[in-house]
């Protein structure tokens, strides 16, 4: 039997992560913890992760959701509100970034990016 396919986690609260949940059609956790939770694990693996950065560090946020994953080369795309994303480069270096968009986006953009990754 082949391997489920990969989907799409969105982990963040607010509206900017209702919204992407609801474009991608994704599974959205408020925190990166919530993605060790059984009732997540137990699913299909995570081939992309939508992460929602708003004022908290963008790498460290990035770090724990690649942590609680335990999936070597997820791909990660950024959302955020912010103008400017200086907290950013730890995880673009280590190749772990497959894009930003900016919130809030044209109706379909996300998916487009998501769909790219």
């Amino acid at each position: 039997m082949p391997a489920p396919a990969p989907r799409t986690v969105v982990v963040g609260t607010g509206p900017v992560a209702e919204a992407a949940a609801a474009e991608l059609d994704a599974l959205r956790v408020p925190a990166p913890g919530a993605l060790a939770e059984p009732s997540v694990r137990s699913a299909r693996p995570v081939g992309l992760a939508v992460v929602v950065v708003g004022r908290a560090d963008a790498d460290g946020t990035v770090a724990r959701v690649l942590g609680a994953l335990g999936h070597p080369r997820p791909r990660v795309l950024v959302v955020t509100e912010r103008l400017e994303l200086p907290d950013l480069a730890r995880t673009l270096d280590a190749g772990h970034l497959g894009g930003v968009v900016m919130a809030p986006w044209t109706s379909g953009n996300l998916r487009r990016y998501a769909d790219a990754q």
